[in-house]
């Protein structure tokens, strides 16, 4: 007996109703409207960063011939300053770029584990920390001085896979798009289990899975202030079978 196998079909008649309404004008802008969109057309208002989307289920929405990968979860990594704001400002003030007007700082990145990445003014050196049972990241300057390390608690990742994306529902949808407006078809739907928090480690370590940095520090009324839109585990769709099983129904 597959489980949640009573939601799943509950949802699959509402994307078979939806996919019959072809094309919908989107409701939302952004990388995430075609998401968004099909949450509102369920009755779904809000999100939630711990609890799946639809009774169990996180619904992900990947659009048809565009090769963008799907954020897993985000995850702030552990710190033992009590302010994370100010452990990210300082970050980004000592790891970030300069944008075109010299004014805001990007941290722009994506990190897989198991490698040494050179920048600018530093490289990084990720790894799985066995004994601590951690996954770290160091950033180091080129005078081999350590300027931030941040590290991820296994355990602390597998409460929020098994709280939050253990079933997922896959949607691929069409996308049109002009000047004026954004148009979504919810083309197919695929249902998938989470193989095992083994699975999770390996996908690390073979280079599916990665953590994406999305960071902009704008100095704002003399007052540094940050632009969080994420630290996230993130893969490619072509890779979700490394983490998850198809569901067959």
């Amino acid at each position: 007996m597959i489980k949640n196998h009573n939601n799943i079909e509950e949802l699959n008649k509402l994307f078979l109703s939806i996919n019959k309404m072809g094309f919908v004008e989107s409701k939302f802008k952004g990388s995430g409207a075609a998401g968004k969109t099909f949450e509102s057309l369920i009755g779904k208002r809000g999100d939630s960063k711990c609890l799946p989307d639809f009774k169990g289920i996180e619904i992900k929405t990947h659009i048809n011939n565009v090769k963008y990968p799907i954020t897993l979860f985000s995850c702030m990594p552990d710190t033992n300053e009590v302010n994370s704001n100010y452990m990210l400002i300082n970050f980004v003030k000592n790891c970030g770029h300069y944008g075109i007007n010299n004014k805001n700082i990007y941290f722009n990145s994506k990190i897989y584990v198991n490698n040494i990445c050179l920048s600018l003014n530093h490289f990084t050196k990720s790894y799985i920390d066995f004994k601590k049972q951690e996954i770290v990241i160091d950033f180091v300057s080129y005078d081999l001085e350590l300027i931030n390390k941040m590290a991820w608690p296994i355990k602390k990742i597998e409460k929020i896979i098994e709280s939050k994306i253990k079933t997922l529902a896959i949607i691929t949808v069409n996308r049109i798009q002009n000047e004026e407006s954004t148009k979504f078809k919810y083309k197919s739907i695929e249902y998938y289990e989470y193989k095992g928090n083994k699975s999770f480690i390996e996908s690390l370590k073979n280079r599916k899975i990665y953590i994406s940095f999305n960071l902009n520090l704008q100095r704002i009324n003399n007052k540094n202030k940050l632009k969080y839109h994420g630290i996230s585990f993130v893969i490619n769709i072509e890779n979700i079978s490394s983490l998850y099983r198809k569901i067959l129904f």
